[in-house]
């Protein structure tokens, strides 16, 4: 069996697709998201509908985007004031699914919510730690991580994800030990599109983390990580990206 842990999709369903067909995942295969499912793309239902769709082979973690649906839905929102919290992507993606939801197999916004509150805040499987934003390096049990620092929801610890304009990493991964656990993360870029590295070569920074939020909803690329079976090393771990449509804040 091998796993699929694909970056922040951020409502780009036709890029997904795309990846899906390039990956080509079998039915025995597993497909992880790392959150942030939603906002930015068109797509939005259609990628939430996906995974909803595909119990037995697909998964989620949550990301700080699906947690500000979960905190806004009965909020300012619903008398058409959107809050400091929920800005203009926000209201969109809650259109789409108000527009689209409940027919050809999507969700409504309320089963999306409801989707998104029994996501998990991290998962842990044999091979590597998968969280949406990252870890507090000086915590080496995941089970104690602060949900904020795993979601990257919140402010308090924003100096752990600015990126080290030396080394290219988030202040976060520096500090995270070398023999540690493999981790597969996402929420902020870690690519430069306007440095000329092929985007694997940018992920690439460390052996046992892989940062794969590659802009896709910003004219980037989607990326997914293959292990490619039970108990595989991180040097076996394969990168798979398609390039966007476009960028979506046009």
């Amino acid at each position: 069996m091998k796993t699929f842990v694909i970056g922040d999709v951020h409502g780009c369903f036709f890029e997904l697709q795309k990846l899906l067909d390039k990956i080509g995942p079998s039915s025995e295969d597993r497909i992880i998201f790392l959150g942030d499912l939603v906002d930015r793309g068109p797509g939005s239902p259609e990628v939430v509908g996906y995974i909803m769709n595909h119990p037995r082979t697909c998964m989620s973690v949550v990301g700080n985007h699906e947690l500000k649906h979960i905190h806004n839905h009965w909020g300012t929102l619903d008398k058409g004031k959107p809050s400091r919290y929920f800005g203009k992507i926000y209201v969109e993606a809650r259109q789409q699914f108000l527009d689209r939801g409940g027919r050809n197999g999507l969700p409504t916004y309320d089963e999306a919510v409801q989707f998104f509150r029994r996501l998990s805040l991290y998962l842990e499987i044999p091979e590597a730690i998968l969280v949406h934003a990252g870890l507090d390096p000086h915590i080496r049990d995941v089970g104690r991580q602060k949900p904020e620092i795993v979601t990257g929801l919140g402010s308090s610890q924003k100096s752990l994800f600015k990126k080290n304009s030396v080394h290219g990493l988030f202040n976060w991964c520096l500090k995270y030990p070398e023999d540690a656990k493999p981790v597969i993360f996402g929420h902020l870029s870690a690519v430069d599109p306007a440095k000329k590295k092929h985007i694997h070569e940018q992920i690439r920074v460390r052996e046992n983390l892989f940062p794969i939020d590659t802009s896709c909803s910003v004219g980037g690329h989607l990326t997914a990580v293959e292990i490619p079976c039970n108990g595989a090393l991180p040097e076996h771990f394969r990168l798979h990206s398609v390039k966007a449509a476009k960028d979506y804040r046009t």
